[in-house]
């Protein structure tokens, strides 16, 4: 494409991952442009949906790139191979107004050399929509909290694009630069509007964690002028405090959406300055493997706790049959199931529970009835592969200072549920390292961590030393974490074999998965999410992280789960869960431990 020096060219830049909800929307409002020059280069981070289909569907003449890595790399990819006199940066989940891009081309072309354009949000996706919106019109044209995305191509390049260090605020770097370069730039009347707002409080959260895992990269340039861009308190809100005013609701909605936002990126910024080194462990399983693994099996006693679950149960007995008929020793343990299952199955030992003792409280029963070196607890909806029994006891066997051994856990869809992890020292949150990726993505060998969950192998004798499950403080959720705790104080270390592989039968995908990721799909696991936290935070932390915990961050995770419970569709009523999880986190709060057994029992 060359550029006529009388309709010059615009190269619109549409950075894509997943993105086929909204592309075809933002693609449109590019056709529908009065502007007549214009080429379209989409930059796809590899979607796994139909984005690419969608774009050829749409804008049958884009160029497609295909690009891993953040926005930055993206968008300074798609400027390369733009032929264009102008540079115009789209999200994927933009609508531009129709004249836009001729009035921006019309300011350029009379001297400026960028145009910024007013980004503001579609209200009628949500209640949060709504919020962004007035927030977001509140900065019109404010010069500290805005970014030129309209530039000449040339002067793009010779600020140097976008920095690809920083994740979370690129586009306000680059603006930055522009304007420290002493180009011109000139507002336009059209505008810009976002339609991928969040819908939930948790999309703000996790959203919001991510980019304070990488905001250091932004704070750290331009240090003094960043602080007052993230400040909670900007000059704009002052002056157009009479918008807020006018919209009593959405005021309440904006105070509660900044508090969220703020407190999920002090969190995100603290899981990426105080985390734990998962780094490879030094010392592989070379040695392990040459061991006999029946000799190694029967070392092992399998307990495996099930309640009302009889389908994932047999298959998982399935699972593990070939490491029992070699020697390993299964213990069940049915946690007072409305009908008991289990009764077909020979050659094991076979416990059931009078009454309900939960998960942790039915470990220690079946570990108390196991006589072997090695103990592998496995959940009852895991599928555990072949080898992974002997594997795990190998590495007990030939590391003594390593007290838990853990595969790596993935979900049906072939992506990894867990890999290791930690539990954030402030915030309370569990972080799962790895959580989402390919298992292509893990290092070799064994990595080191903090955390085992649902599958893994401890030595009997570190177990024992440590007391086992603390039942009585965390009949279920938590129960390993605090038992991580407690063998570390006992210096016993926690290995994830990355070449262990067991299948976890849960849904990764879709609000379903949001509601069973934190537990709240009935009354008893709603209440032990509300309280377990509060105990694990006063029992394994200072009194002054502790007081952080309960005043910053648990009314923040507390308005997140009470939102999701609001909006669950789980087999309960919303009022079940609510109370049941407030009751919780009121017993966390006053130590009530007894009394909230008899609660949910």
């Amino acid at each position: 494409m060359v550029d006529d020096p009388e309709v010059p060219t615009v190269s619109v830049v549409i950075p894509t991952w997943n993105s086929a909800k909204s592309i075809r929307t933002t693609l449109a409002s590019i056709t529908n442009q009065t502007y007549p020059s214009i080429e379209v280069i989409a930059v796809d981070r590899f979607s796994k949906d139909d984005t690419e289909l969608m774009i050829r569907q749409s804008f049958p003449g884009a160029t497609i790139i295909h690009a891993g890595g953040e926005r930055s790399l993206q968008k300074n990819t798609g400027a390369k191979s733009a032929k264009g006199k102008y540079v115009y940066f789209v999200d994927s989940d933009f609508v531009v107004e129709p004249g836009v891009i001729a009035e921006a081309v019309a300011a350029c072309e009379s001297g400026f050399e960028g145009a910024i354009i007013h980004n503001t949000s579609d209200p009628r996706v949500s209640f949060w929509s709504r919020v962004r919106k007035l927030e977001r019109d509140s900065y019109y044209r404010d010069p500290e909290h805005v970014a030129v995305r309209f530039m000449r191509r040339e002067l793009f390049f010779r600020i140097g694009g976008f920095d690809e260090d920083i994740i979370a605020g690129e586009d306000y770097d680059l603006h930055t630069r522009v304007l420290l370069s002493g180009a011109r730039l000139s507002w336009v009347r059209g505008l810009e509007f976002h339609i991928g707002e969040p819908k939930r409080l948790t999309d703000v959260v996790t959203k919001h964690i991510y980019y304070g895992k990488n905001v250091l990269n932004y704070v750290r340039k331009q240090f003094r002028l960043r602080l007052w861009q993230l400040s909670p308190f900007r000059r704009s809100y002052v002056s157009n405090m009479h918008m807020f005013f006018e919209n009593p609701s959405l005021l309440v909605g904006f105070v509660l959406y900044q508090y969220v936002r703020y407190a999920s990126t002090l969190a995100g910024l603290l899981a990426s300055t105080l985390s734990p080194a998962t780094a490879p462990h030094p010392r592989f399983a070379s040695s392990a493997s040459a061991l006999d693994p029946i000799q190694l099996l029967q070392r092992v006693s399998i307990v495996l706790v099930t309640r009302n679950r009889a389908s994932e149960f047999y298959d998982c007995v399935r699972s593990l049959q070939s490491d029992i008929e070699r020697g390993a020793e299964l213990v069940v343990v049915d946690d007072s199931s409305d009908i008991p299952y289990g009764l077909d199955l020979t050659g094991i030992t076979r416990i059931a529970n009078a009454k309900r003792m939960f998960l942790n409280g039915s470990r220690n029963r079946g570990a108390s009835s196991g006589s072997r070196d090695f103990i592998l607890f496995v959940d009852d909806d895991n599928s555990v592969g072949p080898g992974v029994v002997a594997r795990l006891a190998g590495l007990l066997e030939v590391y003594r200072d390593i007290g838990v051994a853990a595969p790596v856990i993935l979900t049906d869809s072939g992506r990894i549920w867990y890999a290791g992890g930690w539990v954030s020292p402030l915030s309370g949150l569990t972080v799962f390292n790895y959580r989402g990726h390919l298992p292509d993505n893990l290092p070799e060998g064994q990595i080191s961590t903090h955390l085992f969950h649902s599958c893994f192998m401890v030595r009997r004798s570190a177990f024992e030393e440590a007391g086992g499950f603390d039942a009585e403080n965390f009949p279920m959720y938590l129960g390993e974490a605090d038992l991580s705790e407690r063998l570390s104080k006992q210096r016993y270390q926690v290995i994830v074999d990355s070449g262990a592989r067991i299948a976890h039968h849960i849904p990764d995908r879709g609000f379903s998965s949001v509601l069973r990721n934190v537990h709240i799909t009935e009354p008893s696991r709603a209440y032990f999410v509300g309280r377990n936290r509060i105990i694990f935070m006063r029992k394994h932390r200072n009194l002054a992280s502790y007081f952080i915990f309960v005043i910053v961050f648990l009314p923040v995770i507390a308005l997140i789960h009470l939102t999701l419970i609001l909006t669950s569709r789980a087999g309960h009523k919303w009022t079940t869960l609510a109370g049941a999880y407030l009751r919780g986190i009121l017993d966390g709060l006053s130590n009530r431990v007894k009394y909230g057994k008899g609660l949910v029992g």
